[in-house]
Formats: structure tokens, sequence, C-alpha cells
């Protein structure tokens, strides 16, 4: 098999990009970068993330599964039979099949979303808990818990980065300009949402000491919140139909792959192709990065604006008038020619 045939069957079959590699150097003896093989991937069109298969369809061949041997598979299995069948769907559970009793929330922007959603899963599912009830206002200043949470969140986490961007800010590279915020959103938004994530697991598996409080619980919170039964209490939870649920996704903006302008995004993507620069995976070598693609990015508009400047110039006698007769204007055109 050539090359591209290697690389068709190793995406059927589910194969990571690393080990699609492996296969490649080892077995073949062809020799590629990562930055090669993602854009061999984009050029046939050969992803898994962004198009997705329709849920309907994943619900139905996953129901003709259950009818035969199927219904023996766990969900790995079963998402592996999903590949081979041409079925892109993530390997993710959802634990989407629930509401809380009671939400409480303060009187954020946010939070008035969260509230109606609330109301609506419990008016629909016709719980017993009063509609006024399920949702409750209250001032976060008042919530001990999660003011320990941010308190830690920005001294473990936040600081770290409010003091990089500030410092990124001081030194010239970052004006503000929305085409330096697409930037920074193209090169740092991964970083961060990975330091977030790692926030959110080790504060999940973190251990609350025992206190003389009766009142208060102790324990780990994942377990606590999977688990209430150890701790003598019970699950909170309301259960809500999926279409409810699907009706409110979308109504919902989800987080994409590509979190910036989609121009930007492409135009980065090319300039890291041309350079071979890989993408960061701290934040020194995303400041890197980022100056780079700056510099990069802002040759390439300059000489748009040149080009454009250049063609009013010579063909409108307004511009060669307001050239000749302001000297502001005309000192800013032949810095820009």
């Amino acid at each position: 098999m050539d090359r591209e045939e290697v690389i068709f069957v190793c995406h059927y079959l589910g194969f990571s990009q690393r080990e699609t590699l492996e296969v490649l150097s080892h077995n073949y003896g062809i020799f590629l970068s990562q930055r090669q093989l993602r854009r061999i991937l984009r050029q046939f069109n050969l992803y898994r993330r962004i198009r997705r298969t329709d849920i309907l369809n994943v619900a139905e061949f996953i129901s003709d599964r259950l009818n035969e041997s199927g219904m023996c598979h766990g969900y790995r299995f079963m998402h592996l039979k999903c590949i081979l069948n041409g079925i892109s769907v993530s390997r993710e559970i959802e634990d989407n099949g629930y509401c809380p009793e009671i939400l409480r929330g303060d009187r954020g922007t946010e939070n008035d979303n969260a509230r109606q959603i609330q109301t609506f899963f419990h008016y629909m599912q016709q719980n017993t808990t009063s509609l006024h009830n399920c949702f409750l206002y209250g001032k976060s200043t008042a919530n001990q818990r999660i003011e320990s949470f941010w308190r830690q969140l920005r001294s473990q986490k936040l600081e770290f980065w409010i003091s990089f961007f500030h410092e990124l800010k001081e030194s010239g590279h970052f004006n503000g300009d929305r085409l330096e915020k697409e930037i920074v959103r193209f090169v740092f938004m991964d970083i961060l949402q990975a330091e977030l994530d790692e926030f959110s697991l080790l504060w999940n598996i973190h251990t609350i000491r025992k206190s003389t409080n009766d009142q208060l619980c102790h324990g780990r919170p994942v377990t606590m919140y999977t688990t209430p039964t150890m701790y003598d209490t019970r699950d909170y939870s309301v259960p809500v139909e999926r279409v409810l649920i699907e009706a409110c996704r979308e109504e919902c903006t989800f987080k994409t792959e590509i979190c910036c302008d989609r121009e930007v995004h492409e135009l980065c993507r090319l300039i890291m192709d041309e350079n071979d620069w890989q993408m960061p995976e701290n934040a020194i070598s995303a400041r890197h990065l980022y100056t780079a693609l700056r510099i990069e990015i802002f040759t390439i508009y300059r000489f748009k604006f040149i080009k454009k400047m250049s063609f009013m110039f010579n063909h409108s006698p307004k511009i060669r008038n307001l050239y000749d007769k302001n000297t502001e204007t005309s000192s800013e055109i032949k810095y820009y020619r």
C-alpha cells in the first residue's frame, strides 16, 4: 500500500495520529511529522470530531446491535464497532439524563439562562418541586464553598496567567486590537482549557477534611457526588427525558475546535504549515508562537493595506488631493508606501 492508503486504513480503524505515524515508520519506512500527517488528513477531509454522525443514526445502529451479540459489549467495544462501520461518535459518556432538584445561583446574566432551563425541565417533567423553588437566587459571597473554590483557582492557576498577559501587554506585543485577540485565542485557548481541566480534576479528587461541625460534609467531592449513599444521604437529581435535553442543546452555543475567527484560524494554520511550527505545550512556547504569528500576519495585512492605498491613490482624485493638502495624512500614506 502507498502512503495515502495506509493513512486511510489507520483512520478507518480509529488509530490516533501518533499510532498512525508509528505504523508508517515501523511497517512501511515512511517518516512523517505530525504536522504533515494533519495536512494529509485535512486534504482528504478525514475528520472525526468535526463531522460527527447524526445522533439518530448512531442510536439506530446501536439499537440494532443490542438485538444480537452487541448486548454483551461494553461502551468502549461498542465505540470501536461504530468506528469500523463508518460512524463517527465521541466515546465520552454524557451524564445528561438528569437535572438538579434545586439549583442555586446569583443574579448573573448567564444564570438567567440556567434558571430558564431548570424551570423548563421541571415544568415538562411535572415534578413535585414547585417551579418557584426549583431555582433559588442568592449572593455568591454567602456561599463559602464556591468562594473558596474561586480563591483557590485564582491563586493556583489564574494569577500566573494574569501576570503573564500583563507582561505580554507591557512588552508591546499586545495592544488589544481585534486581530491580536483572535491570535491569542488561537494560540492560548487549548493551553488555558487544559489548565482549567487539570484544576477541575484536582479539585474533584482532593479530600475535604472532617470538621467538628457535623453539618459539614467531608470526603472527596467526586465520591460525594457519584455515591451519596456513602454519606448517609440520597441522590438529589431529577430524571429528564432526552428529547427535552436535546431541545435545550439546540438553544445553546458550545465550544468548538475553532475557538477564534475562522479566517484567522485558517491563516495561522497555513503559516504554521509553511514554517513547520507546532502547537505550543506551555506558556513559553505559546508566547514564542504568538509573537511569530503576530509578525507574520501583521506583515500580510500591512501588505494588503499598501496595495489598497496604492490603488486608491492612483485611481482617485480625492485621495491625491488629500495627499497634497493634508500633511498628516500624507506622511501616513508615505509610511505605508
